[in-house]
C-alpha cells in the first residue's frame, strides 16, 4: 500500500478525530476536507482509511471509518458507482484483501461486525454490478470464520454471512452440509454472541433458500430452541433478538416448523414459565406460536388445543402491565399525539399488543372455531372478583379487539352492563378509559345495528364519561362518541344533538389540553356528519369556536389541533349543505387561502389538512365553488409538479432528484415516500376530488391539468402518485363528457385515446399489483365514459390481449408460489402467497375491464368471448383449478351474461347457466357469490322461454346456496347467502311467469332484510316496497302475518346504506296505504316498535 504516504494517512485519521469533535465549526471543516477527499483522491482516500484501521488506537474513529467506508460502498450511497469504479484495479484488489486481513486481525468484536458490515456492502457492489467482477477469497475465508476456535471472528463471520446470504444464497448452498455442521457446533458455543450471531444466520438462511434446501436443516430446529433458551439466560436483550429472528424465519418459511409443532409450543410453553420480568420475550415467544397458526392454518382447525392453549398464554402476557401508570398517561402534554402502541413508553401495554395477537390468532384458526373459548376468557376476566384492575382492563381490551368476530347481537347485549359498570369513578381510569374504547370499537365493528339498538344507554353514559376527572379518559370517551355518531344515522343523532353540544362546547375551550379538544373536534365533526341539513341550527354557534382555534393556536406543538379545526370546520360546512355554507363560505375559503398563502413551513403537516378542506368545500359548493378554481387549481397544479428530493442521513446538504435520476432508465421503478410526495400525492387526490365533484364546471381546466398528470402516469419514484394520475386521468374524461359542449365527444374521445395510449405503457412496466390495479380501472373508466363505441375490432382486441396478458403474468406468480408448494409432499395448503389478495384483485380488475369491452363494444368484444370460451373457461372451471380460478372464470361468465346478452350468445347460454349452477353452492364463499349473482343476471337477461326450463334447477340451487352451514368467515358468508337471496328476488321481479309466485314471494321476505352487501340490499328492499304496493296481500299474507315484519324492516333501513333514496319515497306510499286501509292489528305493531324505529317512521310521514 505504497500509493499513499505516511502523512497522507495521518491526515486522514486527524479529519477523523475532527469530525468527532464537538465543536461545530471544527466538525464542518472536517467533513467538509472528507467529501473533498472522496471525491478528488478517492484511491488515496480508500487506501489511508484501510491503513487507519492498522495504525489507529483509537476505536470511535476506526468505528467512523468502517462507517464511512460502508457508505461509499452502499447501494443506497449516491457516489457508490463513481467512488467504486474510479479505483484503480491494484486499489480495487488491495481493498479486497486488506479488508478481510484487517477483520481477521481486529480485537474488537464491535468493530468486528462494522467491518463485516463494510465487506458485505462491498461484495454486494462487485457482484451486482454491470461487469460483475469476482472475489475468490470471500467464501472461503467467511467459512474459515465460522469453522474457527477464535469467537470474536465466529461472531463477526456469521453477522457478514447473515448480511450477504439474500444476494449469495445459491453460492453457499454448494456448502450445506458444511453450513449443517458448522450451525450444530456453534450452537453448543458457551459464548453468547457466538450463539446470537450463528441463531440469526441459521434462521435468516433457511428463511431465503428453497423450501426443499430448507427442510435439509430440519434437525436444527430442536438445536436452535436449546440455544435461544441459554441465550435467554445469560442475556435477555440476546434473548429478544434471537426470538425476533426465529419470528422472522416463521414469516418466511414456516414449513420449517410443520413436522415439529409440539417441539415449538414446549419450547414457548417453557419461556412463559420462566421467572423473569421481561414480558417482551414472553411475547415474542407467543408472536412466533402466533405466526405458526397463521402460516399453517390448515394444520391449526385440527388442533383445538393448541390454539386454545395459546389464547391463555396471550392472555397471562396481557395481564403483565405495570400497575403503577406514569402520570403523563393521566394528563397529556400539550401536543401530545396519540400512538396506538405507544412504543416510547417506558412502561409498554402488554394488554394493547396482547389483543393484536388474540386478532391474529383468530384470523388464522378460523374465528368460527376459536371465538368460542375467547368469549369463555373474556367473561371470566370481566366477572372476576380480583381487585387486581389489570384484569378486568385486559378482558375489555380484547373485547374491543375481538368484537368483529361476535356474530350474536345477544353476546354483545350482555357486555353493556359491564361496560355500564365499568365506567363508574370506584374503578381504576384504566378500566374506565378500556370500557369506553370498547364502546368505540363496538360503534365501528357494528355500525348502525350497536348504535341502534343500545344508544338509549351508551349515549347517556358517553356524555358522562366526557367530563371524566382524567383528562385522558375525557379524550376516550370523546373518542368513543365520535364513533358512535360516525355510524348513528340521522334520527338518533339529531335525537341526542341538544344534549351533546353543550359537552363539546366544554371539552373544545382554552381550559382543556389540547389533545381533548382535538379528540372533541372530531366528534363534533361526526355529530354535524350524522345531523346534516339539521345541524344547520347549531353551525352559527359552533362556528366561531373554530375561528378562535384556528386563529389562536399559532405555536408549532398545536399543529394537529389547528388541522383538526380547519377539518371539523369544513366537515360542519359540508354537513349543513351549499345553501347554509354558501353564507359564509367565502369567509371560510379567504380563511383557509390566507393559511396557505402566508403562514405554512416548509414540509407542514397543515398542508394535507389545507388539501383535505379543498376537496370538502368544493364537495359542498359544487359548481358554486368554479369561481375559486382560479384562486385554488393553480397551487394544486404547482404542488403536483414539484419535483420530488430527498438527501442522505449522513449528508443532509446533498440533496438528490429523484425524479432525474430515475429518468435515465424509463422502465425502472422504486417506491419512495418523502414529505414533497406526500404533498405531492395529496395535491393530486385533492384536484380529483375537485374534478369529480365540478365534472362538467371543471372542463376549462382540463387542457392543463393534464399536460401536467399525464407524465405522472409512468411517475418513477412512487406507486401512489402512478395510481392518482390513473384516476384523474378518466376524471378530467368525465368533465370533458358533461362539459355540455355539444360537440364533446371530438374532445374526448382524442384525449381518451392518448390517456389509454400512455396508461398501458406504464401497466406494460407496472412492478406494484395495487397500481396496475388503480391503472385498469382508469382505463376501464376511459373505454365506459365516453358512451360510444370509438374503438375498432382491432383496438378491441388489442385491449384483449394486453389485459389477458397480465392475466398469464399473474396466474405464471401464483404457478410459481404453487410450485414451491408442490415441492414439499405434504404440499401445505394451508400457506397463502403473500400477495393473494392483490393478485384477486388483479384478476377482478381484468374481468371488470373485459366487462366494461362486453357492455360498450358488444359486437366487437365477439372474437374476445369467443378466445375465452375457447381457451379460457374451460380451463379455469375445471375441477382441479384453484377457486381463484373458478372465481376469475365465473366473473367473465358473469359479465358476458350481463353485458354481450343472449342475442349474441345464443349458442352458449345453457353452457353458461350449467356453470353458474355447478358453483352456486361451491364451499368457497367468493365463487359462490360470483355464482349467485350470475344466476341473478341470467334471470335479469333472459328471455322467458330460454328461463322457463331451468327456472326450477336455479332456484332449488339457490335455496341449497342460502341453506349452507357458515364456514371459516362470516363476512363472506353471508355476502355470497345476500347475493343468492338478491338472485331469488330478480327471479321475481323479471321472470315471474317461469315461477309460483305464492309460495315463492312469502319465503323470499322472510329472508330480509339484507344487510351485508349493501348494493343487492339496496335493490332488494326497492323490490319489496314495490311487490308491497303492488301485491299488499301477496307480500304482508293473507292474515297480515308478515306486516309487523316488513314494517319493521323497512323502520330498520330507513337512514341507513341499506336504501335508496328513490325507494324512501316508495316506502311512504306503502305505509300511507297500510294508514288508510285500516289493517287490523296495525296499532299493536306501532306500539310494539322501538322509539328509535317510530322516530324514523313519524318523520317519513310528516315529510
Amino acid at each position: 500500500m505504497d500509493i499513499v504516504t505516511e502523512q497522507q494517512v495521518q491526515g486522514v485519521i486527524g479529519i477523523l478525530t475532527s469530525i468527532l469533535s464537538s465543536d461545530n465549526a471544527i466538525r464542518k471543516r472536517a467533513e467538509n476536507q472528507l467529501q473533498t477527499l472522496r471525491v478528488e483522491h478517492p484511491n488515496e482516500f480508500v487506501i489511508c482509511i484501510l491503513r487507519m484501521f492498522r495504525q489507529s488506537q483509537d476505536g470511535m474513529v476506526k468505528m467512523l471509518g468502517a462507517v464511512i467506508l460502508r457508505q461509499m460502498f452502499s447501494n443506497l450511497s449516491p457516489s457508490r458507482i463513481q467512488i467504486w469504479k474510479r479505483l484503480t484495479p491494484e486499489s480495487q484488489e488491495i481493498c479486497k484483501s486488506e479488508l478481510l486481513e484487517i477483520m481477521k486481525k481486529e480485537n474488537m468484536l464491535a468493530l468486528c461486525k462494522r467491518l463485516g458490515d463494510v465487506i458485505s456492502e462491498l461484495a454486494v457492489a462487485i457482484f451486482t454490478s454491470d461487469e460483475q467482477g469476482s472475489w475468490d477469497q470471500l467464501v472461503p475465508f467467511l467459512f474459515e470464520c465460522v469453522m474457527g476456535n477464535n469467537n470474536r471472528t465466529i461472531s463477526s463471520g456469521f453477522h457478514t454471512l447473515n448480511e450477504l446470504f439474500p444476494f449469495f444464497h445459491e453460492e453457499m448452498l454448494k456448502h450445506k452440509e458444511s453450513l449443517f455442521q458448522v450451525f450444530r457446533r456453534q450452537m453448543e458455543n458457551n459464548d453468547a454472541d457466538v450463539k446470537l450471531s450463528c441463531v440469526q444466520a441459521c434462521c435468516n438462511m433457511i428463511g431465503i433458500i428453497d423450501t426443499p434446501d430448507a427442510m435439509y436443516f430440519g434437525e436444527l430446529l430442536s438445536p436452535i430452541f436449546k440455544a435461544i433458551a441459554w441465550i435467554i439466560e445469560k442475556n435477555e436483550v440476546s434473548g429478544e433478538e434471537a426470538l425476533i429472528a426465529l419470528r422472522d424465519l416463521t414469516e418466511s418459511e414456516p414449513k420449517f416448523f410443520k413436522p415439529q409443532l409440539q417441539l415449538a409450543y414446549n419450547f414457548v410453553t417453557n419461556i412463559c414459565q420462566l421467572n423473569i420480568e421481561n414480558s417482551g420475550l414472553k411475547y415474542l415467544a407467543i408472536e412466533f406460536l402466533v405466526c405458526i397458526a397463521e402460516r399453517l392454518s390448515i394444520e391449526m382447525e385440527n388442533a383445538k388445543a393448541f390454539a386454545e392453549a395459546v389464547c391463555n398464554m396471550i392472555f397471562k402476557v396481557m395481564l403483565t402491565i405495570d400497575s403503577e401508570i406514569e402520570e403523563s398517561w393521566f394528563v397529556p402534554p400539550e401536543g401530545y399525539q396519540e400512538q396506538e402502541d405507544e412504543e416510547g413508553s417506558i412502561d409498554i401495554d402488554y394488554a394493547k399488543r396482547g389483543r393484536k395477537l388474540l386478532s391474529r390468532l383468530l384470523e388464522g384458526v378460523g374465528d368460527t372455531q376459536l371465538m368460542p373459548y375467547v368469549l369463555t376468557l373474556i367473561q371470566q376476566s370481566l366477572n372476576s372478583s380480583n381487585k387486581d384492575w389489570r384484569i378486568r382492563y385486559a378482558g375489555l381490551m380484547t373485547v374491543a379487539e375481538v368484537a368483529q368476530y361476535i356474530d350474536d347481537d345477544s353476546r354483545i347485549a350482555t357486555l353493556i352492563p359491564i361496560l355500564q359498570s365499568s365506567v363508574g369513578q370506584e374503578f381504576h381510569s384504566k378500566i374506565r378509559w378500556a370500557a369506553y374504547h370498547c364502546i368505540q370499537k363496538l360503534s365501528e365493528d357494528y355500525e348502525e345495528e350497536f348504535q341502534r339498538g343500545h344508544h338509549a344507554i351508551i349515549v347517556p353514559l358517553l356524555l358522562e364519561g366526557t367530563t371524566d376527572s382524567v383528562p385522558r379518559v375525557a379524550a376516550c370517551a370523546c373518542a368513543a362518541l365520535n364513533k358512535f355518531m360516525e355510524n348513528a344515522g340521522h334520527t338518533i343523532a339529531n335525537q341526542y344533538t341538544p344534549l351533546i353540544i353543550p359537552k363539546l362546547i366544554d371539552r373544545i375551550s382554552s381550559q382543556n389540553c389540547s389533545f381533548i379538544i382535538e379528540i372533541a373536534l372530531s366528534a363534533l365533526a361526526s355529530l354535524a356528519e350524522a345531523c346534516k341539513e339539521e345541524f344547520a341550527v347549531y353551525y352559527p354557534q359552533m362556528a366561531p369556536y373554530l375561528f378562535e382555534i384556528i386563529r389562536n393556536y399559532k405555536s408549532s406543538i398545536y399543529k394537529l389541533l389547528r388541522g383538526k379545526a380547519i377539518e371539523c370546520l369544513t366537515l360542519m360546512c359540508n354537513a349543513v349543505g351549499r345553501n347554509v355554507f354558501s353564507r359564509n363560505a367565502s369567509q371560510v375559503i379567504a380563511l383557509l387561502k390566507d393559511i396557505q398563502d402566508h403562514q405554512l413551513e416548509e414540509n407542514d403537516p397543515l398542508k394535507a389538512y389545507l388539501l383535505s378542506a379543498w376537496q370538502r368545500i368544493s364537495a359542498t359548493l359544487k359548481s358554486d365553488f368554479a369561481p375559486y378554481l382560479g384562486d385554488v387549481i393553480p397551487g394544486l397544479l404547482k404542488a403536483a409538479n414539484l419535483q420530488a428530493e430527498v438527501s442522505i442521513s449522513t449528508e443532509p446538504e446533498l440533496q438528490i432528484d429523484i425524479e432525474s435520476l430515475m429518468k435515465s432508465d424509463t422502465k425502472k421503478k422504486l417506491s419512495v415516500t418523502t414529505s414533497d410526495i406526500e404533498d405531492k400525492e395529496v395535491a393530486l387526490q385533492t384536484l380529483l376530488t375537485i374534478i369529480d365533484v365540478l365534472k362538467g364546471a371543471y372542463s376549462p381546466h382540463v387542457d392543463r391539468t393534464a399536460t401536467i398528470i399525464l407524465p405522472l402516469v409512468g411517475y418513477p419514484v412512487n406507486e401512489s402518485i402512478r395510481s392518482a394520475a390513473a384516476s384523474i386521468c378518466a376524471s378530467l374524461i368525465v368533465s370533458l363528457k358533461e362539459s355540455g359542449h355539444p360537440n364533446s365527444l371530438s374532445f374526448v374521445v382524442p384525449l381518451a385515446r392518448r390517456f389509454l395510449s400512455a396508461l398501458w405503457i406504464a401497466a406494460s412496466q407496472e412492478f406494484e399489483i395495487e397500481t396496475l390495479v388503480a391503472q385498469l380501472e382508469a382505463i376501464k373508466m376511459l373505454i365506459e365514459t365516453p358512451k360510444t363505441v370509438y374503438l375498432s375490432a382491432e383496438e378491441v382486441n388489442n385491449v384483449g390481449e394486453r389485459v389477458l396478458k397480465l392475466l398469464e403474468d399473474s396466474l405464471q406468480r401464483r404457478s410459481r408460489h404453487q410450485f414451491l408448494q408442490a415441492e414439499d409432499s405434504d404440499n401445505e395448503e394451508g400457506v397463502e402467497e403473500p400477495n393473494k389478495h392483490e393478485e384477486d384483485s388483479l384478476q377482478s380488475a381484468v374481468s371488470e375491464v373485459l366487462g366494461v369491452l362486453f357492455k360498450t363494444h358488444r359486437t366487437q368484444s365477439l372474437n374476445i368471448v369467443e378466445f375465452l370460451y375457447a381457451n379460457v373457461l374451460s380451463k379455469f372451471l375445471a375441477p382441479g383449478s384453484t377457486d381463484e380460478d373458478h372465481k376469475f372464470a365465473i366473473f367473465v361468465i358473469d359479465d358476458i351474461v350481463e353485458f354481450v346478452g343472449q342475442d349474441l350468445a345464443v349458442s352458449k347460454w345453457s353452457a353458461l347457466a350449467e356453470a353458474l349452477l355447478r358453483y352456486s353452492c361451491d364451499k368457497n364463499d367468493s365463487v359462490r357469490q360470483a355464482a349467485v349473482y350470475g344466476l341473478g343476471m341470467l334471470a335479469t337477461h333472459s328471455n322467458s322461454q330460454a328461463f322457463q326450463g331451468m327456472a326450477q334447477q336455479i332456484l332449488d340451487s339457490l335455496n341449497k346456496a342460502i341453506a349452507l352451514p357458515l364456514g371459516r368467515s362470516k363476512k363472506t358468508y353471508e355476502h355470497a347467502r345476500d347475493n343468492a337471496i338478491s338472485a331469488v328476488g330478480k327471479i321475481i321481479r323479471y321472470q315471474p311467469m317461469c315461477v309460483d309466485l305464492n309460495p315463492l314471494v312469502p319465503s323470499w321476505v322472510d329472508l330480509l332484510p339484507l344487510k351485508h352487501d349493501k348494493t343487492e340490499a339496496r335493490i332488494m328492499h326497492d323490490l319489496l316496497v314495490d311487490i308491497a304496493i303492488s301485491n299488499t296481500q301477496l307480500t304482508v299474507g293473507s292474515s297480515h302475518e308478515r306486516l309487523g315484519k316488513i314494517i319493521v324492516l323497512f323502520a330498520d333501513v330507513l337512514e341507513t346504506k341499506l336504501i335508496d333514496q328513490h325507494t324512501v319515497p316508495k316506502v311512504k306510499t306503502f305505509i300511507a296505504m297500510l294508514q288508510s286501509s285500516y289493517y287490523p292489528g296495525l296499532p299493536e305493531i306501532w306500539e310494539n316498535l322501538t322509539v328509535t324505529q317510530k322516530s324514523k317512521l313519524t318523520k317519513l310521514i310528516s315529510n
